[in-house]
């Protein structure tokens, strides 16, 4: 919505209050995050908090199936999360990966990084029905939902999960073999006193972009100024110091 913010006047332009203090902004902020903080130029945010995400795995549960490193590319995710599912009865002991949508952090926006792709064209409209990327996304996930039982089997399986932010999460159970998630699911497993080794390595890539392994999706929190602030000098100060 940064875009929305900047070109519709809902955000304050900061360039002033950033010319006024002499912040760097090149030396406080990664280049990355400063991208997606403007839009055309103007700057109407600053980066507050900046999540990033990979592949969270139990080490465990890789040595008892053989696997001795994580997957790479979505081929080789597929596989070892095929290799880690130990099914019982109609349902699962162990799930190498939940790959619904929905399963907390597998969703399309967490997928989509994995492949090269763009959301707009150059004119701004969506461009989803276009890029193949999304085609392929979609392909992938449906192909990787059937080899490990199907939805339905996966949503009753799913059912049986603890709360996101909570001790009883599938990975802290070991009801899941494999997480993506956020920087925040080491802490919490961890806090939640599992009994096993947590591996982090960097989310898979489409396979015809195997050499792109290792790099990441990031999300983020932004802040402004409202422009019908009536202490806007004041609000700048604030923004200044939770962001630098």
């Amino acid at each position: 919505n940064v875009g929305k913010f900047c070109s519709s006047g809902a955000f304050t332009d900061l360039k002033p209050f950033i010319e006024k203090s002499k912040l760097d902004l090149e030396k406080t902020f990664p280049k990355v995050l400063l991208d997606y903080t403007q839009f055309e130029g103007k700057r109407c945010a600053l980066p507050l908090l900046t999540d990033a995400y990979g592949l969270y795995y139990n080490k465990d549960a890789f040595e008892k199936a053989g696997i001795t490193a994580p997957p790479k590319t979505m081929s080789e995710l597929a596989d070892v999360a095929k290799k880690l599912t130990v099914e019982k009865g109609d349902t699962y002991q162990q799930l190498g990966f939940m790959p619904n949508f929905h399963g907390y952090e597998t969703v399309v926006s967490h997928y989509m990084p994995s492949w090269e792709h763009a959301y707009f064209d150059g004119n701004g409209k969506s461009n989803i029905a276009k890029d193949p990327a999304f085609a392929k996304m979609f392909t992938y996930q449906k192909k990787l939902v059937d080899s490990l039982g199907g939805y339905d089997r996966l949503e009753k399986y799913r059912g049986t999960f603890g709360d996101e932010w909570g001790a009883k999460h599938p990975f802290h159970t070991g009801q899941v073999a494999m997480q993506l998630d956020g920087e925040w699911r080491l802490g919490m497993a961890e806090d939640a006193g599992v009994d096993f080794e947590i591996g982090v390595a960097p989310m898979p890539v489409a396979d015809d972009e195997a050499d792109s392994y290792g790099k990441g999706y990031l999300s983020g929190t932004i802040v402004g100024i409202a422009p019908a602030s009536k202490k806007q000098n004041a609000a700048w100060e604030l923004v200044k110091f939770m962001t630098s």
